[in-house]
C-alpha cells in the first residue's frame, strides 16, 4: 500500500454555491463513491472502491479488500475505506478490518486506525471539517464509536454503544450524534432515534419509529434523513426529520426498497427499487422545495446494494 501525502490532486470539486442540478453539476450531480460487488465475495474477487461519474463512467480507486462501504471527504479529495485484513471466510467474512485513507487522484492507500485483532470497523463518517473520521468498532471488548485524526492517526473514544445500537450520524458541528436504538421490553420492541450530546453523554429521544436505520445528517445541520418502516407495514420508506420543527417529513413512501442515501449540499441522493417494476433508480430530493426527481445515471445496477457517498458541498447559500 502507498502512503497518502498532501492529497493535493482533486478529482471531485466541492462547490462554493449550490443552486440546482442544471446550474451546478458538482453539487447536484456530483461524482459518487461506491463499492462494486459484495463484501462477502470470494477473496479472489474482492469488491473494488470506485468513483462513479454523472455520465456513468467509473474509475477503480482501489481493489484492496474492502470490508464495507467507503465515505468520501467533504471536499472530495480523499476517501475513507474499511479494509479487510487476515483470512476471509464465507461464514464470518474478514478476520478484522481497519480504517484506511485513499487519496483521490494518486489512488494511494494508507492504513489509518490502529490494529485491533478480531475487531471490525463500519459506518465510516467524516467530520464536517474533514479533520477526523468517525466509525463503529465492533470487537471482543464490545462496540464503540471512535474518531481518528486524519493527519496523525490519533484515536479518541466518542461514544460507547449498548445493546440494540449500531449505525449513527454525526452533526456538522461535531458536538452531537444521532443513534437509532432498538428497545425491548415486556410491552414489545421499538426503535428510538436518540440524540447524544457528546460533551456530557446525555441523550434525548427525538423520534420513535419502527425500523429506523441509515441516519444521515444534512450539511446545514437542520435535517436528518433515515429509513423507517411505513406505518402499519413491514416496508421501508424514506423520511427526513426537521430539527427546527421536529416534523418527520416523508420523502419517498412508494412501495419498494430504499438502498443507500447521502447528502450533497441541499440535495439528498438515494437509490431506490420500486416494488411495481423492480427497476433501480438514483433519486434526488431537494430539501428547499421538497421535490424529488430521478437522476439519469448509467451503471446503477453495479452499485445498487452498496452505500454511496457524495462530497458534502457545504455552501453558504443553502
Amino acid at each position: 500500500m502507498g502512503k497518502v501525502g498532501s492529497i493535493a490532486t482533486c478529482v471531485v470539486v466541492a462547490c462554493t454555491a449550490c443552486t440546482s442540478f442544471a446550474e451546478t453539476a458538482e453539487c447536484g450531480e456530483p461524482n459518487l463513491v461506491a463499492m462494486s460487488g459484495e463484501a462477502s465475495a470470494p477473496v479472489e474477487r474482492p469488491p473494488a472502491i470506485e468513483l462513479w461519474r454523472p455520465d456513468g463512467q467509473t474509475e477503480v480507486l482501489t481493489d484492496d479488500p474492502a470490508a464495507s462501504g467507503a465515505a468520501i471527504s467533504p471536499d472530495g479529495r480523499a476517501v475513507a475505506v474499511a479494509l479487510g485484513e487476515g483470512e476471509w471466510s464465507e461464514a464470518a467474512g474478514w478476520e478484522s478490518s481497519r480504517v484506511a485513507l485513499l487519496s483521490v487522484g494518486s489512488n494511494d492507500v494508507a492504513l489509518l486506525s490502529r490494529e485491533v485483532p478480531g475487531a471490525e470497523v463500519s459506518f465510516l463518517e467524516w467530520s464536517a471539517s474533514g479533520a477526523e473520521i468517525a466509525f463503529l468498532r465492533s470487537g471482543p471488548d464490545g462496540r464503540e464509536i471512535v474518531a481518528v485524526d486524519v493527519e496523525t492517526g490519533e484515536e479518541r473514544r466518542v461514544l460507547p454503544l449498548g445493546e440494540g445500537q449500531g449505525d449513527f450520524t454525526w452533526s456538522p458541528d461535531g458536538t452531537e450524534m444521532m443513534v437509532p436504538t432498538r428497545v425491548r421490553s415486556d410491552g414489545g420492541t421499538w426503535v428510538e432515534l436518540r440524540r447524544y450530546f457528546l460533551g456530557s453523554g446525555y441523550h434525548i429521544v427525538v423520534a420513535v419509529v419502527d425500523g429506523i436505520r441509515n441516519p444521515a445528517w444534512s450539511p446545514d445541520g437542520r435535517r436528518v434523513a433515515m429509513d423507517a418502516l411505513l406505518p402499519g407495514t413491514t416496508e421501508l420508506g424514506l423520511y427526513v426529520l426537521d430539527d427546527e420543527t421536529e416534523d418527520l417529513v416523508p420523502v419517498d413512501r412508494r412501495r419498494g426498497e430504499t438502498g443507500s442515501l447521502t447528502w450533497s449540499g441541499p440535495f439528498l441522493l438515494y437509490t431506490y427499487s420500486a416494488a411495481e417494476d423492480g427497476d433501480p433508480v438514483l433519486m434526488s430530493w431537494d430539501s428547499r422545495t421538497e421535490r424529488r426527481a430521478p437522476i439519469d445515471r448509467p451503471g446503477l445496477d453495479r452499485f445498487l446494494t452498496s452505500p454511496i457517498s457524495a462530497p458534502r458541498c457545504d455552501a453558504a447559500a443553502l
